[in-house]
């Protein structure tokens, strides 16, 4: 097919003024996804939108597998966090519960923008 640019699992994308760390929550416009590698502000680096990964989580609320989640911006010490607190860019959904005191819990990510 001549128009394929490829999967679209991960994508290369600009990091904002701070950077990302490996492995943290990121959001790039209307889609959230996980950051594959430390990059530095204003450098481009791979951002994963589907897989299962264990991401930072609100405390104060338990989930239970399959609970939809929320990106939090301000959540993890401003990192960016999960919550069930209706938002407008979806995560995805827990695979496991986690407890309400826990501060990090399982996440299938949804893969998909958000209007």
């Amino acid at each position: 097919m001549k128009n394929y640019v490829q999967r679209g699992t991960a994508s290369y994308c600009t990091a904002p003024g701070g950077g990302w760390a490996s492995g943290q929550l990121v959001a790039v416009g209307r889609a959230v996804g996980v950051a594959g590698a430390a990059v530095a502000s204003g450098a481009t680096g791979a951002v994963h939108w589907v897989g299962q990964f264990i991401l930072p989580k609100d405390t104060g609320t338990a989930w239970s597998a399959g609970d939809l989640l929320y990106f939090n911006a301000a959540g993890a010490g401003g990192l960016g966090s999960c919550t069930k607190t209706s938002g407008t860019q979806v995560v995805g959904v827990a695979v496991k519960a986690a407890l309400s005191g826990d501060t990090s819990g399982e996440v299938r990510l949804n893969g998909a923008w958000t209007s």
